[in-house]
């Protein structure tokens, strides 16, 4: 017997599979816990499930959107970043990117955080998804994309806090750091997985 809304039927592999019409969760109500603007503000939601229950402490986190770019050097080079980040706690490889600016769209904030972390510009952008960063406390949304035929056309200027070297590399050097470990955060080797991967990089016109 199954529950209602749910039909079972045998594939032939003999797995069970259960279909069943999804619903999302309706937010009833908020409530701030911690609010350190810029950086980030923590509530609680009280959310509505599909069977009627109330949840009144789910936990989210909101943090500023950012961007994260793959950029190709006019030589097909990549051109990265090596630095010290708090959050792995170790010095690691990463692509340039940063904070989309309020009011600010998420290709305008790439290219602008390209070149004042690279010096680099180009007039070739591809996007390669958005994806929410955290599946429960969903905490900000990352934009990924493709930059082509990138040229220099000042220094970089990042302002941030980290001591950065660049670090040009063909992409199969890029592919050995990765199996290496030198890649320590999530959206970095989720964004050379993208860009290298014929299957699941973006459809070409």
């Amino acid at each position: 017997m199954t529950s209602r809304g749910a039909e079972r039927r045998v594939v032939p592999n003999e797995v069970v599979v259960a279909e069943r019409t999804l619903r999302p969760w309706i937010i009833r109500g908020e409530r701030t816990l911690l609010s350190c603007p810029p950086f980030l503000d923590v509530s609680a939601h009280t959310v509505e499930l599909p069977d009627g229950r109330l949840v009144d402490d789910f936990y989210q986190i909101a943090m500023p959107d950012y961007t994260c770019i793959f950029p190709e050097l006019e030589d097909g080079r990549l051109l990265l970043l090596r630095s010290y980040r708090h959050g792995p706690r170790r010095i690691c490889l990463t692509f340039p990117g940063g904070q989309v600016a309020g009011g600010e769209a998420p290709l305008d904030g790439a290219k602008r955080e390209l070149l004042e972390e690279t010096g680099l510009i180009s007039d070739d952008w591809r996007s390669l998804g958005s994806f929410v960063t955290q599946a429960n406390q969903r905490c900000q949304t990352a934009h990924l994309f493709r930059a082509t035929h990138c040229r220099s056309v000042r220094l970089p200027e990042s302002g941030d806090l980290e001591e950065q070297e660049l670090v040009p590399m063909s992409r199969a050097d890029a592919l050995r750091a990765f199996r290496r470990g030198d890649f320590a955060i999530l959206e970095h080797a989720a964004l050379l997985a993208l860009a290298t991967s014929a299957e699941l990089g973006p459809a070409r016109d």
